[in-house]
């Protein structure tokens, strides 16, 4: 039946069980529901193009563990018609008149733009396309480096007497926090250090070669040009050696500009218990009634916040215009103020999102509970909350490194049916197969999804592409896929959509490296890192959506 399709790939297939199910456009298909369990092998590395769309291809049709989403374009939706649909992506600003994104940005049809007038009467002024909590009342001036949590934290509990208050978990929370901060300061000096190093040596070595270069603007044509013209001049050569090298790794000027100024301000504002991260903003932070701040420049800083352009590239796909996007921005570098994303996600909410994408994480929370109501409130509205698992390749399930925001309490009690944590997958079906970064857990962790060199839009490169990895990649895919089954199917749920994404998932039986160590695997059954055990199949999942609204399968 495959013989055609093998060359030099193999399939292992363990369990497949077959339904006939009728497609979206009503052909009858017979293909393996989601409880398959499915080993794919290939065994050439991927080419170029390959790698660009790993992540949209499909383990029976390609041999390449993706999502099936090119598969699913082509055989259930194709010319398919429907209405739009709105994912809110609480996030870093995005450049949203990018060649790419700039017609896929949501409108809020209640609001006349640029008027400083609040037409629809919500309290935020000219929300055309969306809302910045990270604002002041002066567009120019925005956060864009704010606390860590565990600094926000430090700086509530300063004094002696406010800790010989603290209660038991309170003082295990701040004593875990000085932990973190401590760590956190003595690498971030010692960075600093070396990188001020480094820097004078580059800055030396670059110098030699001003005369030939304007802004040290290094091309490897250019250096190589000019190697020939000096060949004889050792010192000259010498330079041009180091900064081809430098080129090659994707060193310039500007980047070194950029870790600069970021190590800097980690020190001067992210870890500064001395720094006030609400002054440009000018709310109370502790005061969730006091929830009218911020303005609407979605779109400030993005050549240097670039993560909310990179994930609205992976949500707002070239093969479909019906997902809009609303940006809210509640990131900068640092953590989030939960206050922010528990306003944020009931913006969202209020203005007709019916997903929500939240691609970041923290290991502390001052206020969970704030954000625990606004995810009860997005139940209550049906609707999806979408998160990343985090970067840190850490258990969820153990209680050290419970990381926020979540839908349950320190005792993983879930207080809602709508929230989904997702972790990062990559290509090559071995004990690689989990991101090394990932954070994972068997309770914790809901599905896993492709997250390893994503293509995406670049906010620095307008009109270009770049790669970016991680569970915030892993997250947008998965809420691409739910915004896929709410548009086509939106009587379904949001619990619906969730448990059909989870079961509806492929499992790949093979063993996967957990480990940290280079030097020593701790291989474990890649089942055995989320609830589903699975990656989730955009294919698998709209057979099973078509099937459940027509009350032909029961979850």
């Amino acid at each position: 039946m495959y013989q055609s399709l093998l060359g030099n790939k193999c399939y292992i297939f363990v369990v497949c069980v077959y339904f006939f199910l009728s497609s979206c456009t009503g052909e009858k298909i017979q293909k393996p529901i989601p409880n398959s369990l499915v080993t794919v092998l290939k065994k050439q590395d991927l080419t170029t193009k390959e790698l660009e769309n790993w992540h949209t291809m499909d383990y029976e049709k390609d041999t390449i563990p993706g999502t099936s989403l090119d598969r699913t374009f082509k055989k259930l939706i194709n010319q398919r018609q429907g209405n739009s649909i709105v994912i809110a992506l609480l996030d870093m600003p995005i450049n949203i008149q990018h060649k790419h994104l700039k017609h896929k940005i949501w409108q809020n049809k209640n609001e006349i733009p640029n008027n400083s007038i609040d037409d629809d009467g919500n309290g935020y002024i000219d929300d055309f396309n969306g809302w910045n909590f990270l604002g002041g009342t002066d567009k120019n001036k925005n956060s864009s480096f704010v606390n860590y949590e565990y600094t926000r934290i430090l700086k509530k509990h300063s004094s002696t007497e406010q800790q010989k208050r603290l209660s038991e978990q309170e003082r295990y929370i701040y004593q875990k926090a000085k932990k973190a901060h401590e760590q956190r300061l003595k690498s971030t000096k010692l960075e600093i250090e070396n990188f001020e190093s480094f820097y004078r040596y580059y800055q030396s070595v670059a110098s030699s070669l001003a005369p030939f270069f304007e802004n040290q603007e290094f091309e490897i044509y250019k250096l190589d040009s000019l190697n020939e013209v000096y060949s004889q001049d050792t010192s000259i050569t010498h330079s041009i050696a180091i900064i081809k090298e430098l080129v090659h790794q994707n060193f310039t000027k500007k980047l070194l500009e950029e870790r600069k100024l970021k190590l800097n301000e980690r020190f001067n504002k992210l870890l500064n218990t001395q720094y006030n991260d609400r002054t440009i903003i000018g709310d109370n932070p502790d005061d969730i009634f006091d929830s009218i701040y911020g303005n609407n420049l979605v779109d400030f800083n993005t050549n240097l916040l670039d993560h909310g352009t990179l994930t609205a590239g992976i949500l707002g796909t070239s093969q479909i215009n019906n997902i809009k996007i609303m940006p809210i921005c509640v990131s900068a570098y640092g953590d989030e103020h939960d206050k922010d994303i528990a306003l944020a996600i009931r913006y969202a909410v209020n203005n007709g999102a019916r997903v929500i994408n939240i691609s970041f994480g923290k290991s502390f929370s001052l206020h969970p509970e704030w954000v625990l109501d606004a995810i009860k409130y997005a139940d209550q509205k049906d609707v999806l909350i979408v998160t990343s698992s985090g970067n840190n390749g850490l258990n969820l399930d153990q209680k050290d490194n419970y990381n926020y925001p979540n839908d349950s309490v320190s005792t993983y009690q879930e207080v809602s049916n709508n929230f989904l944590k997702v972790a990062s997958s990559g290509y090559k079906l071995d004990s690689t197969f989990v991101h090394p970064a990932t954070n994972y857990g068997k309770e914790q962790v809901d599905i896993f999804a492709p997250g390893e060199k994503i293509f995406t839009y670049s906010a620095k490169k307008e009109g270009n592409s770049e790669y970016t990895s991680g569970t915030s990649a892993a997250s947008a895919i998965v809420s691409k896929i739910a915004a896929l089954l709410r548009l086509y199917y939106p009587e379904l749920s949001a619990p619906e959509v969730k448990q059909i994404l989870m079961k509806s998932g492929v499992s790949y039986d093979i063993m996967v490296n957990i480990s940290k160590d280079p030097e020593n695997e701790e291989l474990v059954p890649f089942s055995s890192l989320s609830k589903s055990g699975k990656v989730v199949n955009a294919y698998n999942a709209l057979l099973m959506a078509e099937q459940v609204s027509k009350g032909k399968l029961i979850l």
